[in-house]
């Protein structure tokens, strides 16, 4: 939906525009009520003239009212007035997508008929509905509501967006950003091998008849091309590896098509369903963005801390703690990067009371519950299968990891994050639960054996149950090049109960120690990666061989036992 303004702001943006379009010698049209009329309907059989309206429209982010859609509707199909300037030029379209509020102009556009008429390859979209567990709206409908959330970033509705607003006011070429929003979906409709190879060949065809430019045309051919690469590198790589960095920076190429990428990503995620975007999917978007920036700037941090070399944090970390810091740069040292990155200062603090309070119970587990938002806080020292440990407890409570962050310092402690939903709200709605949960973790970390889970599904689920739903294929993939230090390991599949267990089980089996784990979830697909070492080297390829087979068992257990 359009941005929110009020009565006051739209009359202000209108004034702006005047009583008329451009290039009208007498007035068509006025701003009443915060939406535009019209006063000349008999004007609008000149095309330009209904381009050059709905351009000021989207200028000012002021909408058309629904008589005034009528009116041009009537016009149109009016056999006494014949139609002037009927095509529409490369020129005229894009200064429309060019507009701070493009999905003003385009809504009535697609309701009156006008882009079908200018984009034919939009129109094969028209309501048309893929049907899978992740996307909410029509194809069509999921391409105008991205556009719409990019305009939503003039003044972001929620926290979400504040990191991209100076990106949507800067960007260059916006045109090309909305152009390629507009196409990207349309190999949907198309019998092209897959949706990349069709929307290309979509733009094909209407660069040939809008006469784009070459370099244009490339931009947005880019855009397309690559349209989910950034999701796919926040989702499956670790964004605070520097080879990762180096190796999506090499994609890119420019810091402009960086830009565009990176709002034409936030778009296409936030218009999958509401609750696509998440806060956290969101945050991991930007920190790909500003550290494939620095690479660009060439000020791409080291891997690992020095704590000494960070007297602006240490300052700001001290400032949230008070007395007792001595102890503070031995907490640092060595940790990794993206620790210091995903973490503010007020939280690193936390976590070094944690720290200091070691000595008193080596065990220190903290578990915050809101609005069925559940993290898990765990801090010791290193230990063999603790990973494991921690998943096989979470699936024992029924709880259901969304994302897991694993860090250690130079001394071989260990912070691990688990983020959770608890489906039948435990937590929340027994006072005492809290704290026999973190009770379990220490008795299981104490006996040093990760527990089988017994699973508890939520209510009204099963076997059969969980067996149903949509095919997702297993997918195992092994990658050497994508970190200097370790082995990526890339597992899809369809996600349930205990899933992480059955993964982070068999890789401690196998001897594989875990650097760094990504979790995340699509509707019912999992994609988990991990970072894996073998006595501090990359796995060999017969390591690498047995673990698949072994893996593929693990998550295919589900399927076997139904």
């Amino acid at each position: 939906t359009p941005v929110p303004r009020t009565l006051r702001q739209r009359i202000l943006s209108a004034a702006t525009l005047g009583p008329r379009s451009e290039g009208v010698g007498g007035k068509v049209f006025a701003v009443r009520e915060g939406l535009i009329e019209i006063l000349d309907q008999n004007a609008l059989a000149d095309r330009a003239i209904i381009f050059s309206l709905l351009t000021d429209a989207g200028r000012a982010g002021v909408p058309l009212s629904r008589r005034s859609e009528r009116t041009i509707s009537y016009i149109m199909k009016h056999p006494e007035l014949p139609v002037k300037n009927p095509k529409v030029s490369w020129a005229v379209l894009r200064d429309l997508l060019a507009t701070d509020y493009p999905g003003i102009a385009l809504r009535p556009m697609q309701r009156l008929g006008l882009l079908a008429g200018v984009l034919p390859e939009f129109a094969r979209i028209d309501s048309l509905v893929v049907r899978d567990f992740y996307h909410r709206y029509t194809v069509d409908e999921h391409s105008m509501r991205a556009i719409e959330h990019l305009q939503e970033l003039a003044a972001p509705p929620d926290a979400r967006g504040n990191h991209f607003q100076a990106l949507w006011k800067t960007v260059e070429r916006r045109d090309l950003l909305i152009f390629a929003l507009l196409l990207h979906d349309v190999g949907k409709a198309m019998t092209a091998e897959n949706v990349n190879e069709g929307s290309l060949e979509a733009l094909e065809s209407a660069a040939e008849r809008l006469q784009l430019s070459a370099t244009e045309k490339e931009e947005v051919r880019f855009l397309i091309k690559h349209q989910t690469d950034m999701a796919a590198t926040v989702q499956r790589r670790d964004i605070f590896d520097p080879g990762t960095i180096a190796t999506f920076a090499t994609t890119v190429g420019t810091q402009e098509r960086l830009q565009r990428l990176c709002l034409f990503t936030y778009a296409d995620i936030h218009a999958v369903n509401p609750e696509a975007l998440t806060p956290w999917k969101a945050e991991m978007l930007w920190q790909l963005y500003s550290k494939t920036a620095n690479y660009f700037s060439h000020t791409l941090d080291s891997d690992r801390l020095h704590a000494s070399d960070e007297r602006t944090l240490l300052e700001q970390i001290r400032e949230n703690i008070g007395d007792g810091g001595e102890q503070l740069e031995t907490f640092l040292e060595g940790f990794p990067r993206r620790y210091m990155a995903m973490h503010s200062a007020a939280e690193i603090a936390g976590h070094f009371a944690l720290y200091r309070e070691l000595g008193k119970r080596p065990i220190q587990i903290v578990v915050k519950t809101a609005n069925n938002a559940n993290t898990l806080t765990l801090m010791t020292q290193d230990r063999p299968q603790l990973f494991a440990t921690l998943a096989s407890v979470l699936a024992n409570q029924g709880m259901n990891i969304v994302t897991a962050d694993a860090f250690a310092n130079a001394a071989g402690i260990v912070l691990d994050t688990f983020r959770f939903t608890d489906l039948q709200r435990t937590l929340e709605q027994k006072p005492k639960a809290a704290e026999q949960f973190e009770q379990r973790f220490v008795e299981a970390i104490d006996a040093g054996t990760p527990m089988e889970p017994r699973v508890r599904a939520p209510q009204g689920s099963s076997k059969e149950k969980a067996a149903k739903g949509p095919e997702i294929e297993s997918s195992i993939y092994f990658d050497d090049k994508a970190s200097e230090h370790s082995t990526l390991l890339e597992i899809v599949t369809k996600d349930r109960p205990g899933l992480l267990y059955d993964i982070s089980s068999t890789l401690v089996r196998l001897g594989c120690n875990i650097e760094v784990a990504l979790i995340d979830t699509e509707g019912q697909k999992a994609i988990d990666v991990f970072y894996l070492t073998d006595h501090g080297k990359k796995l060999s390829s017969m390591k690498q061989e047995s673990l698949r087979e072994m893996l593929y068992l693990a998550v295919e257990a589900i399927k076997r036992a139904s």
